[in-house]
């Protein structure tokens, strides 16, 4: 088993600064919050603010694999720790409900009766927790020594691509450890019509400049996404994914451009860009 745990690109720099995947707070005392999300001020209320949250199942995964699968809502850069990292942690809680339920109560959620954690971790046929499946730790960090690798989505931009970023922060935050961890691009990025869905959805973001509500969703998509939209079963993932990816496409110009003086304009919104 792995846990999961899908970040943007501004954040995952403070990440490599604490060598440590860390909770919203610590995040906020320490680095500063780059990319709001949109559970922050609940997670603030129900007290889950300074736990760090991950998933047992693969996000992305979905999208390449499913002709109407969802984007991931947290990032287009996915942490994944090898199961010692579980053992690191305290108070670990499993639930089957994500913390982002409006009525979410920890306490109540979380799966206590070993025949329902057992059934939700099992998951299905081949074993495989439910991609619903949520885990939290009171632990508010969880080590980068503990990586098994880091997935990253096929963005390329400005003459670099993600993975080549990601790579770079590793080695630049490293501070000498041997980086113990492999830095991948989806093995399979499924067929044709996944990687054109998942270049319009960037053009897309970029086009926002990662702006959007919920409701404007669907008024604002390109004519290429409105049929695979429309039969999603989980619609909620697409305006956060906007913000966040655009975060990420926002911060590799950035970082291109960053030792050409006067290059410090916005992303373009080229659709040669991705």
């Amino acid at each position: 088993m792995r846990l999961y745990h899908a970040i943007d690109l501004p954040d995952f720099e403070s990440y490599c600064k604490e060598w440590a995947l860390v909770s919203r707070q610590q995040l906020e005392e320490r680095h500063g919050i780059k990319v709001p999300f949109y559970t922050d001020k609940s997670d603030k209320e129900k007290g889950l603010y300074d736990r760090c949250f991950g998933n047992l199942s693969h996000f992305w995964k979905l999208f390449w694999s499913l002709d109407f699968g969802t984007p991931s809502a947290y990032g287009l850069i996915t942490l994944v720790f090898r199961t010692e990292a579980f053992a690191s942690c305290s108070d670990v809680a499993v639930s089957t409900v994500g913390a982002n339920a409006k009525d979410f109560d920890l306490a109540t959620e979380r799966l206590a009766d070993n025949a329902k954690l057992g059934f939700a971790l099992a998951g299905n046929t081949r074993g495989e927790p439910s991609s619903m499946t949520e885990f939290s730790t009171a632990s508010n960090s969880i080590s980068f020594d503990l990586l098994d690798r880091i997935i990253v989505q096929p963005v390329p931009l400005c003459g670099t691509t993600l993975r080549h970023v990601v790579e770079g922060m590793l080695d630049k935050f490293a501070n000498g450890r041997t980086r113990p961890v492999v830095v991948e691009e989806p093995a399979a990025q499924g067929r044709l019509q996944h990687d054109e869905r998942f270049k319009e959805l960037l053009r897309w973001a970029i086009e926002r400049k990662g702006n959007l509500k919920p409701w404007d969703v669907e008024k604002t998509l390109p004519e290429p996404l409105k049929e695979w939209y429309g039969k999603l079963k989980a619609k909620g993932p697409v305006a956060p994914f906007c913000e966040r990816a655009f975060a990420t496409l926002k911060m590799m110009h950035k970082l291109s451009k960053q030792n050409e003086p006067g290059s410090q304009g916005e992303v373009a919104g080229d659709a040669n860009s991705t």
